[in-house]
């Protein structure tokens, strides 16, 4: 056998087993890191799209929040309240109601809730006065003589007799040619005899304020106590005067906190430490109209709110790393006069200190319902001027 033929042959005879082998595993090693580094994009890539779809649900629901807060008030004459009869059980003790009514943890469990009153502009019929002396609106059964014939109410519709000074609620028990009528039989907005939390609105109307009368709108917004895990963000499209009218609005809110900032007219002691001593944030219990502690002043005019929610991811991690503890919206030297709210605690043993939950160190078992489980949590807040109360101060 030449040598070239030996050359030949072993030209022929291809990879060795060990060879093989060896190309083998040094493929296998290239493809896991290759699938690696894809598992490890894919996870980053839902992860980042989780933490943007819950941003966007927040964004959403707080500029639908927002857009009704901004009404509160609205229709409601200079002071952006309404005389209600003592009669309503939804307002029980609360002679004269707020375009925005806080409940501060509403249901025990560290969620705000709020109801918006305000007027529809839409639905504006001039009063004027009765051919009688004096002149003014007719008390008693109220009929109300117009400009130009009501459009129909529903029986009982709620609606607001207002002038520049004042104004209440009542509900339209009827209508014929140029009159509207409020008699007794619409209770509980109504009172007998002669619907006296009316007589303010009565007085000025007799001293030549202008009135009309305009449909009453109320809202009422809460996350779910009854469904804490699934963090359900609510509206009660009558305020609350409906036996449970609750409609989900979306899912997967976890936090609602809001505080609220009144001028006080005369005021010398500066609450919330800002240096206007009147102008101050309430964030607890004090917020409450009426306030039960007793500490805000009396003639204190709503003029701000502070509106911050929290909510998680709808589908847990998706790869990405889950949030080790939950916003705190709270002063903590100052928990209740501060423009942000009273949810938080300290948490030495967390990077984040004070925080709302310390998820790292909590087990679920001695979490709140809604912050069971591992998932991310984002929030956003805004600060929201009342233009239609207190306008001016």
């Amino acid at each position: 056998m030449t040598v070239d033929t030996q050359r030949r042959r072993n030209a022929q005879a291809g990879m060795t087993l060990v060879e093989l082998m060896v190309a083998l595993v040094i493929s296998s090693i290239i493809v896991f890191f290759l699938f690696s580094i894809q598992t490890r994009m894919t996870r980053a890539y839902q992860g980042q799209g989780t933490v943007s779809e819950i941003n966007q649900n927040l964004r959403a629901a707080k500029q639908m929040l927002i857009d009704d807060i901004r009404m509160a008030g609205f229709g409601l004459g200079n002071t952006g309240y309404v005389s209600a009869s003592p009669d309503i059980e939804d307002l029980p003790g609360v002679a004269t109601a707020a375009g925005l009514m806080v409940s501060n943890d509403a249901f025990g469990d560290g969620n705000d809730s709020f109801r918006i009153f305000y007027t529809d502009a839409n639905l504006n019929i001039r009063i004027v006065p009765y051919d009688e002396t004096p002149p003014g609106i007719r008390p008693g059964q109220v009929f109300a003589d117009t400009v130009d014939p009501p459009p129909p109410f529903a029986n009982n519709e709620p609606a607001v007799i207002v002038t520049k000074s004042a104004s209440c609620l009542i509900a339209v028990t009827g209508t014929n040619p140029n009159k509207v009528i409020f008699n007794p039989s619409g209770r509980p907005y109504n009172a007998a005899p002669q619907n006296p939390h009316c007589q303010a609105v009565f007085d000025a109307f007799g001293a030549g304020e202008s009135a009309s009368i305009q449909r009453f709108v109320s809202r009422s917004y809460r996350i779910d106590p009854n469904r804490p895990t699934e963090g359900y963000l609510q509206m009660s499209p009558s305020g609350e005067v409906a036996v449970n009218d609750w409609i989900d609005m979306g899912v997967g809110f976890t936090n609602l906190q809001l505080a609220t900032r009144y001028f006080e007219s005369g005021d010398g002691f500066d609450a919330d430490g800002d240096g206007d001593p009147e102008r101050d944030w309430y964030s607890g219990d004090n917020q409450a109209n009426p306030d039960p502690t007793g500490v805000r002043p009396a003639d204190a005019v709503l003029i701000q709110v502070s509106l911050s929610i929290e909510g998680r991811s709808p589908y847990g991690t998706r790869g990405a790393a889950a949030s080790t503890v939950t916003p705190a919206f709270i002063d903590i030297t100052n928990p209740d006069n501060n423009s942000v709210g009273d949810w938080g605690q300290s948490c030495p043993s967390s990077a984040t200190n004070p925080c709302g939950v310390d998820l790292a160190n909590t087990p679920d078992a001695s979490r709140p319902a809604r912050y069971v489980g591992e998932y991310i949590y984002r929030y956003t807040s805004s600060t929201v001027d009342l233009r239609n109360m207190g306008v001016g101060q």
